[in-house]
């Protein structure tokens, strides 16, 4: 299993919300954006050589915006994930739109997913925006295990 973190604790002052594809736009980006902090654990699944990938998102509830209801808190965010190979090409994408609900019970924003892996991936791209705001975080993931650093 590996786990991988991209954000900030401070949002960019301006944002044009009305600007497209701002999730194609951080995934040709080679640094990650921080607008939303995302933390994901990546795991290949048993049985399933690079076939299928567990990942278990995170996303920072402080770079999120949300709307007031009885109960609890609500936000929505756009998630795209992106299999790409060794020279930046696009092998794989899949594009969800998810809300979620902060309150007494649960308050970290989190689920699991599982995608199909496309031959010769070996990067993938988390990009998230939020829906409200237009704040926007990815994370680039190597799909080998880090090196060791046994000493």
């Amino acid at each position: 299993m590996w786990g991988f973190y991209a954000g900030d604790s401070e949002l960019p002052a301006a944002y044009d919300k009305t600007s497209k594809g701002e999730l194609e736009s951080a995934l040709l980006n080679q640094v990650d954006a921080t607008g939303i902090g995302i933390t994901a654990r990546v795991e290949t699944i048993p049985g399933t050589p690079r076939g299928k990938l567990d990942i278990r998102l995170t996303l920072d509830p402080a770079t999120l915006s949300f709307r007031e209801q009885p109960g609890g808190r609500v936000g929505n965010v756009e998630e795209m994930m992106v299999e790409l190979d060794d020279n930046g090409q696009t092998l794989g994408k899949v594009i969800e739109k998810k809300e979620f609900e902060l309150n007494g019970a649960n308050v970290s924003v989190e689920w699991p997913l599982s995608i199909p892996l496309a031959e010769g991936v070996t990067r993938l791209t988390i990009v998230v925006r939020d829906s409200k705001s237009g704040h926007v975080g990815s994370l680039a993931v190597p799909l080998t295990p880090p090196a060791s650093t046994a000493r």
